[in-house]
């Protein structure tokens, strides 16, 4: 039987054909008995059973598509969204193990501060007694404190980036975090042979940002870049003022001179859990989090890519 006009007839429809085609045997049963048609109550009853069949097949034909149909398209529809689904528990998943390991580093952090607080403090006052002669002495007690003052930034930096919390945003300036962010990367070993080239636009308005999350922001795609390098090569970062359909923007952009990235892969950067580094290396939720942050400053995070001529960050944040 033909599926559309099956599906063509509706419910209710299908209830008064049956009631029709049940009508229809009744009145053809007491015609051929009025005109006392010679017929025997075989044929009746088969006659009527053909009719009866009929009906029935049509309104359980109507009750499948009816029923039965949307059911199955309803199920195609969760069994699509559920990969989707269990994207979003394997996302949620990571983020709460990125934040137990945010809390453990803090701890961490907080323990080396206070040995080099110590050291700092005790370095300073052997300095004062030192006798103005030994002036070896005194060159090599400077050069202690200036290494765990370098240390105790370093560390600070990184309490600085673990606090969670309420946003708190204020007017900041865009090349200080951004030579922050440097100070707190470049001693790493991975940076050790890569080149910072800054081309800094010196007049830069203060914008309204949560400095943490913005240093988030920019660790994570230097530390990508520093991956894209092989760490070796250089990294080049710009910042300049835009004008995107009459609002204004502090841009800073973020080029290395890595291999590029697959035009492919382009569209689906900022995925979450999407990655091009080898299985192990990546999580994927770097810069789905870079976004999120961005999006939530009223900004924009792009990408410019071709393969063999390494790739480019841009991050805009609005001019409040």
């Amino acid at each position: 039987m033909n599926k559309g006009l099956i599906n063509s007839i509706s419910l209710k429809n299908a209830l008064i054909i049956t009631a029709i085609l049940t009508v229809i045997a009744v009145l053809l049963t007491c015609l051929l008995f009025y005109q006392k048609t010679v017929i025997s109550i075989e044929t009746i009853l088969l006659f009527s059973i053909v009719f009866f069949i009929i009906s029935s097949l049509i309104t359980t034909l109507r009750l499948y598509f009816f029923f039965e149909k949307p059911l199955l398209k309803d199920n195609k529809d969760i069994s699509h969204q559920s990969p989707h689904i269990n994207v979003s528990e394997e996302y949620l998943i990571n983020t709460e193990k990125l934040a137990s390991l945010g809390k453990m580093a803090a701890g961490i952090v907080h323990e080396i501060n206070s040995p080099l607080t110590g050291i700092i403090t005790f370095s300073h006052l052997i300095l004062k007694r030192m006798p103005k002669d030994r002036l070896e002495d005194i060159e090599d007690l400077k050069i202690i404190i200036s290494q765990a003052e370098r240390c105790s930034r370093f560390v600070s930096g990184l309490l600085s980036f673990s606090r969670q919390g309420m946003s708190q945003k204020d007017y900041v300036n865009i090349n200080k975090l951004i030579e922050d962010t440097i100070s707190i990367l470049k001693n790493q070993m991975r940076f050790q042979n890569i080149n910072f080239v800054v081309k800094y636009d010196n007049n830069l308005p203060n914008i309204l940002i949560d400095e943490n999350q913005i240093q988030q922001v920019f660790i994570n795609i230097l530390l990508n870049a520093a991956d894209a390098v092989n760490e070796k090569g250089t990294i080049t970062i710009t910042t300049s003022t835009k004008e995107i359909d009459k609002k204004r923007y502090v841009e800073a952009s973020f080029q290395d001179t890595g291999y590029g990235i697959e035009r492919q892969h382009l569209d689906k950067i900022f995925e979450p859990f999407f990655t091009t580094k080898p299985k192990g290396q990546g999580t994927g939720l770097g810069l789905a989090v870079c976004n999120n942050i961005v999006r939530k400053h009223g900004g924009y995070i792009s990408i410019r890519s071709e393969q063999g001529e390494g790739a480019t960050f841009f991050v805009g944040l609005p001019i409040v």
